[in-house]
């Protein structure tokens, strides 16, 4: 009787009462499906926090990743000297380099930029002298850290596993090879999920190979926790001194320049602090007197800072040598690279060649002169506020953890229709190998041009990079702004346990 009562009233409803709840379940999922740029306008400039620029900068090197990741597709070459007749592509060349090969420069970026942003609000509560605070913020900090990190990345690869089972295409993960059922599948996203918890000892998740940057991160970040607690109790000269020495230390002796970029963005965080301040006046540091010195002399500090930039940009352009020789022919092979800067990289980073870990201790410089430049260089801060570079920055760490998809899937297709047979052909699996290779050709032929700006590669480009932005914007949607909300909810009943 009730149950009719209801739904005899439900049917009565007025019909704009009806009509008013379709448009809004409409709307709703209008603004879930539809881009982001026909929904909202150019947000208010004037509404940017002050580190908004580090926010562009982090969707730029985001971008980076895709374009090494899209351009790797069809060469690999791009990381490698400029040295006749192997390597002759513009994309080569030093600083033009990073549009197609940056990818790997930028993760050093990333966090340096995290190094900067995670412990500022830790480090002002120092400042302030507010240690009980400071101690509920790094207890709150430990426990959201894990879930803002982990949750995007763990359901990022269970929605790859489900696109995969269920269109049937190939999956990228590494043997291509599905489980013997989706259940199967899913018991393996979990123990896969259990083993990135142990992040000690985890690499990355089976089915998103990058999130091994991911692993580093929460890795990092631990660190400077467990540091900024050991060191909360110094005097803030003995702490940036400190700081500065353990930077130094990792980069230089422990061949470790990735973890030493996080202790490097906190030392800059902690320097725009005090200078905003004006506590850094009170302070003695190494480099005060070239600091005063370029204070009161414009026209020299602004060369000192594109200097900065300059060198910053060309020590992220450190090429990669060639892994079959023997490291000082493959040196000399690499002509068009100063080779004094090989032979700066302290030895730690050559003990266990091949290994490509050397040009981390020079990425590592690139990073920090790029960064402390650009937030002191004007024109520099300003081109990473555009609105473009803000909506990189909005969407960047979802476009990081879904870009791969679209290129295995998407790119793919649209690259065997330009001509690249080797992505395709009856060999290939389902759908690849219906896919008629080369049938885009005659207006856009592979092998034009120099590697790198094919017209089929740069078609590629400009039909991925739409699609890419769209699903990282749903990315953003689904998992990645929940998991600050999830990771806010974990630490509410964390209190609970008092």
């Amino acid at each position: 009787m009730g149950i009719n009562t209801a739904l005899s009233a439900r049917n009565s409803l007025p019909s704009h009462i009806l009509l008013t709840r379709l448009r809004h379940y409409l709307a709703v999922i209008g603004n879930f499906i539809v881009p982001e740029f026909l929904l909202e306008p150019c947000p208010n400039k004037k509404s940017l926090h002050e580190t908004a620029w580090l926010d562009g900068l982090r969707g730029v090197a985001a971008l980076l990743v895709v374009l090494q990741h899209e351009h790797s597709m069809i060469n690999m070459g791009h990381a490698y000297c400029y040295h006749y007749p192997e390597q002759t592509s513009p994309a080569a060349w030093p600083f033009v380099r990073l549009l197609f090969s940056g990818g790997s420069f930028a993760v050093i970026l990333f966090f340096l930029i995290s190094g900067y942003v995670v412990p500022r609000r830790l480090l002002r509560l120092m400042h302030e002298g507010r240690q009980a605070e400071f101690i509920e913020a790094l207890t709150s900090a430990v426990v959201r850290r894990h879930g803002r990190l982990l949750m995007p990345a763990m359901l990022s690869a269970l929605l790859t596993i489900c696109f995969y089972w269920f269109t049937g295409w190939e999956p990228n993960w590494d043997n291509n090879k599905f489980a013997s059922n989706f259940f199967q599948e899913l018991w393996w996203w979990v123990l896969d999920c259990l083993q990135m918890l142990n992040y000690f000892t985890a690499f990355a998740s089976y089915y998103n190979r990058v999130t091994w940057t991911i692993v580093a991160e929460l890795k990092g970040s631990m660190a400077l926790f467990a540091w900024l607690f050991a060191v909360h109790q110094m005097r803030v000269q003995f702490r940036l001194l400190a700081t500065l020495a353990l930077s130094f230390f990792l980069v230089i002796f422990g061949r470790g320049a990735m973890y030493s970029a996080f202790f490097a963005g906190m030392i800059t965080c902690e320097l725009d602090l005090l200078t905003a301040s004006g506590e850094i006046n009170r302070l003695w540091l190494p480099w005060r007197g070239i600091s005063d010195y370029l204070k009161s002399r414009e026209r020299a500090r602004s060369i000192f800072l594109h200097s900065g930039l300059f060198f910053g940009l060309l020590f992220a352009s450190t090429p990669l040598l060639h892994t079959d020789k023997p490291v000082k022919e493959a040196i000399a092979n690499c002509s068009s690279w100063p080779s004094v800067l090989f032979n700066i990289v302290p030895w730690q980073y050559w003990n266990n060649w091949p290994d490509i870990a050397y040009r981390d201790f020079w990425w590592f410089w690139g990073a920090w002169l790029s960064a402390a430049s650009i937030k002191e260089i004007r024109w520099a801060r300003k081109l990473f506020e555009t609105s473009f570079a803000q909506y990189l920055g909005r969407h960047s760490f979802s476009l990081y953890l879904t870009h791969l998809v679209v290129g295995a899937t998407f790119s793919r297709i649209v690259l065997i229709l330009t001509g690249f047979g080797h992505l395709g052909g009856p060999d290939a699996n389902s759908p690849y190998d219906r896919i008629p290779i080369a049938a885009w050709r005659p207006a856009f032929p592979p092998h034009i041009g120099p590697a790198g700006f094919q017209p089929g590669m740069l078609l590629d480009l400009t039909l991925s990079l739409p699609v890419m932005f769209w699903v990282a914007e749903m990315g953003t949607k689904i998992f990645d702004r929940p998991s600050v909300r999830m990771s806010v909810w974990m630490y509410e009943k964390f209190k609970k346990l008092r």
